[in-house]
């Protein structure tokens, strides 16, 4: 039964996918939380192909109730949720629909790569949205327009490995792009200009003389003067030598250095100290993190894939650790007692994505740690079929504290057994924090032990649900006082309860911002 069926119904008829009396919130909070934290693989509780074609049902039905709201909710993804694949789909819905003028506006901010557009044109191919059952029409404009404006390192960048390539994306939209510089990019780009006749894009030239150097000193020379991305630099070099490793080391984005840590450890690059030190320098940033885009979990993720290697460097460890810090310096003190309580449950042990290194727990782990480190008088509370227990200290790294909630395993899951905790104890706090996917099928139900913790023990408490995986149902009726919802994995999270737990801080929801 989906969630768009479902919402009709009455409270009392409801029940999760787990058979637990539950509660469906309004059409838009459900599309907040697919968009922001949903993907194309399953959960434990819901297998793939019924959770794409809940959540589509879902953006379709919102996108006929209120075409602005799923507009805005997408850009939010996109911008502010830092997700790609489910504001790409929900783009694709509002190119279905009757106002293309809104669809434009999405869609120039929501496909900002090449790997959107033609995700984009996979999704409008894929005959799966209502209105749209080919890539024609209305979809044609905005990609042509992206194509108009390609940059250089784009064209390099997307020119590598896709179902849908650049070239079958200009030989779909035929841009009529403006100037020579701009029509000699997109001829190369479609075969049209053979790569040693590239005059005007020198980026291009310079792959080109990439393919065909053979001398490791020019290698070097072309990839440091050219801008020559990681992508274009390995697909072109058979085979880099130690040298060519190490300049792509000093000209990685931040991004592209998480990844590929035991890649360039593989190929000896750490092995001197001047460039261990550099992707320390690099790794320390915690504003180009922020920037970039990063989850806090896939700074997570990179340490856990680097430290286990055999000939991992120290340095490097200690830097991924000061990179997690860094994602919630900036995060204001809370006032008050927290108590934070994430959710190490079996169904939380599944990957948040498919080819993701980090499960739901760990990104709960991540989350939690971080408020840990925000809010000096919190207690945390771990649950799954009860409270399991575990020792952590403030002052310790987030990383540490993250790996060590990841790391618990609880069976069921009980959302309320943290607070039947506090009702034992009379335990008052002021926020209490679930990191959770809302799938609770153990105990009285997390409703009727807040409702008595606040009637017995803290009248004016406050509680913050994190959704962290795709989840129609909800714990609690969208009406009730004083429980608020938030959804996906990003620092902005943080920012958010940080705002609803009365600290002040420069983070916000632009969820209603102008598209």
């Amino acid at each position: 039964m989906t969630a768009t069926i479902t919402s009709a119904l009455c409270p009392a008829e409801l029940t999760n996918h787990a058979g637990f009396k539950a509660f469906v919130h309004g059409r838009r909070d459900q599309v907040r939380n697919f968009l922001r934290t949903g993907t194309l693989s399953g959960t434990f509780y819901v297998r793939k192909e019924k959770l794409a074609a809940e959540i589509l049902q879902t953006l379709v039905a919102m996108g006929v109730e209120d075409a602005e709201a799923l507009a805005k909710e997408s850009v939010s993804a996109r911008e502010d949720g830092y997700m790609r694949t489910m504001p790409i789909v929900a783009t694709a819905v509002l190119s279905g629909l009757p106002d293309k003028e809104l669809f434009y506006r999405t869609a120039r901010r929501v496909l900002r790569t090449p790997k959107d557009a033609a995700q984009f044109v996979e999704v409008c191919l894929s005959g799966a949205i209502p209105g749209r059952k080919s890539f024609g029409g209305c979809a044609v404009k905005p990609v042509r327009e992206f194509l108009e404006n390609l940059s250089e390192y784009h064209a390099l960048k997307g020119s590598q490995t896709q179902a849908v390539s650049l070239c079958d994306l200009v030989r779909l939209t035929h841009p009529r792009p403006d100037g020579e510089a701009r029509s000699e990019l997109l001829g190369w780009v479609s075969g049209h200009i053979e790569g040693k006749n590239v005059r005007s894009n020198s980026r291009v030239a310079a792959f080109e003389e990439l393919k065909r150097a053979t001398e490791v000193a020019r290698l070097v020379e072309l990839i440091r003067n050219g801008g020559l991305p990681f992508e274009a630099v390995t697909a072109a070099v058979n085979r880099p030598d130690r040298e060519v490793w190490v300049e792509l080391l000093r000209v990685a984005p931040i991004f592209n250095l998480l990844r590929n840590l035991a890649t360039f450890t593989r190929h000896g690059v750490f092995e001197e100290s001047e460039n261990v030190e550099l992707a320390v320098a690099k790794l320390t940033r915690s504003e180009a993190i922020r920037q970039a885009g990063i989850f806090p979990h896939q700074v997570y993720a990179a340490w856990k894939v680097y430290s286990e290697l055999p000939e991992h460097d120290l340095r490097i460890v200690a830097a991924l650790s000061d990179a997690l810090d860094g994602s919630v310096a900036n995060l204001p003190l809370f006032p008050g007692r927290v108590l934070i309580a994430p959710d190490v449950s079996g169904s939380m042990h599944m990957e948040v994505s498919q080819g993701s290194a980090t499960s739901a727990s760990e990104v709960a782990g991540v989350l939690a740690a971080g408020l840990l480190r925000q809010c000096p008088n919190a207690r945390v509370l771990p649950f799954g079929t009860c409270v399991v227990p575990v020792s952590l200290n403030p002052r310790d790294s987030v990383l540490a504290n993250a790996w060590a909630i990841g790391q618990l395993n609880g069976g069921g899951t009980s959302l309320c057994a943290p607070i039947e905790m506090l009702l034992r104890e009379h335990d008052r706090v002021d926020l209490f924090v679930g990191l959770t996917d809302n799938e609770e099928w153990v105990g009285r139900g997390f409703l009727k032990a807040w409702c008595e913790y606040k009637a017995k023990v803290a009248p004016a408490a406050k509680a913050v649900l994190v959704t962290i995986v795709p989840n129609a149902f909800r714990p609690v009726p969208e009406s009730e006082p004083d429980v608020h919802f938030v959804h996906g994995w990003s620092d902005v999270v943080l920012r958010h309860i940080a705002e609803i737990g009365g600290a002040t801080c420069e983070g916000r929801d632009d969820s209603d911002d102008a598209v």
